[in-house]
């Protein structure tokens, strides 16, 4: 929940058109994250898994944005609107090597962008604790 808050509190959640329901994946999410969103979620969701955040975290874009409000590092090359894995892993991977020169980050969850592809609980909590400290 706590993550969920931080998450809210840097505007991170927005989306301009929320996915349906809890068969979004990776790569059938709308468009969404702070560059192109127009509206902010008026209830920030419960969990992390929800369709409005989970598959964000999935496909990268919502890790591509999150490093650059930590670490003030805009990331090129981007997808935005990932349709196939590779660019989904791409995302992440560009994610985690801007994190990996941060001197503060704990690089122990920096290697591991096919398990977050897939959704691996653990590995995407750590990472998020990780990058909130």
């Amino acid at each position: 929940q706590s993550l969920l808050s931080w998450l809210t509190s840097l505007g991170l959640l927005l989306l301009g058109d929320p996915p349906p329901d809890e068969t979004t994946t990776p790569i059938t999410t709308p468009v969404s994250s702070s560059s192109r969103a127009t509206v902010m979620l008026s209830v920030p969701p419960t969990a992390l898994t929800t369709p409005v955040v989970w598959p964000y975290l999935r496909n990268g874009t919502l890790l591509c944005d999150l490093v650059f409000l930590v670490a003030n590092n805009k990331l090129a090359g981007v997808t935005r609107y990932p349709r196939v894995k590779a660019a989904c892993v791409s995302n992440i991977t560009k994610a985690m090597d801007a994190l990996r020169i941060q001197p503060q980050m704990n690089k122990t969850c920096l290697n591991y962008a096919e398990e977050i592809y897939h959704g691996d609980i653990s590995i995407i909590m750590a990472l998020l604790e990780d990058i909130h400290r």
